[in-house]
């Protein structure tokens, strides 16, 4: 009976993580992962990026990539912050919300909600260093709580899936 379920276990690892295979599981729940003797997973990778932008800017902003301006258009590193700002603004203030109708979300939702505002922090202080108009709602956000956010800046449902 022991073999049989460790033969199970490893089929249904393998499903997940081919490509293939997994396309049938876009819903996977991983209860209690990580936790135990050996400790947690950093990050678990998503069976499918369903936010590329946001993973984009993430990447950008942790790895200190930039954002791609062109040199020789002076309105183009503020043109890129402004949007990104603003990007960024949209997720926090939809992924507050999401964190709150959840009980606070488990720790992989909190760490991400983290990365966001950190990448947030970071490109406001640039937009600040270069002198570039922003989304003003940015310093509000920075300087709230998560409950803050999302009680007074909540992102309306059918606007939030338009930054999903």
């Amino acid at each position: 009976m022991i073999p049989v379920a460790v033969a199970a276990a490893f089929v249904v690892a393998a499903c997940i993580v081919s490509p293939v295979c997994n396309k049938s599981l876009p819903n996977v729940q991983f209860p209690n992962i990580g936790s135990g003797i050996f400790g947690g997973v950093d990050e678990l990778p998503y069976l499918n990026a369903r936010h590329p932008g946001e993973d984009n800017l993430l990447d950008k902003c942790e790895n200190n990539k930039g954002l791609g301006h062109d040199p020789f258009d002076p309105n183009d590193r503020c043109r890129k912050l402004r949007n990104a700002i603003f990007y960024l603004s949209m997720r926090v203030r939809i992924r507050a919300g999401e964190l709150m109708e959840h009980q606070g979300g488990d720790w992989g939702h909190k760490k991400r909600y983290n990365r966001i505002l950190n990448a947030l922090k970071k490109l406001v202080a640039e937009a600040k260093l270069w002198g570039c108009e922003y989304d003003p709602q940015a310093d509000k956000i920075l300087k709230s709580s998560k409950q803050e956010i999302a009680e007074k800046m909540k992102v309306p449902k059918d606007i939030a899936k338009k930054y999903n």
